[in-house]
């Protein structure tokens, strides 16, 4: 696994998005490997989301108190079912 950070305005490939459970983003608070600028707020989880370019290994995601939210397609995927979904 690579853990070099991408940045979200560059990364184009597939995501898995994870709830930031019970401490937030931060230095040692999540496994290394994130993608950069990809923090998201939700409702669900009182620090939000973050996304990486590859699953979290189970361990990691118990160690770190993460919640899998959504595998993601790619970017590309993504913007044509959203603009697909606005035109309905």
């Amino acid at each position: 696994m690579d853990t070099k950070m991408v940045w979200d305005a560059e990364y184009k490939g597939p995501r898995w998005r994870y709830g930031l459970t019970y401490r937030p983003a931060g230095f040692a608070q999540v496994p290394d490997g994130r993608i950069g600028g990809a923090d998201h707020p939700d409702s669900r989880f009182r620090h939000g989301t973050i996304d990486y370019p590859f699953e979290v290994d189970a361990k990691s995601v118990y160690r770190f108190e993460l919640t899998l939210v959504a595998e993601l397609p790619g970017l590309t995927l993504s913007l044509e079912v959203s603009n697909a979904s606005s035109r309905l």
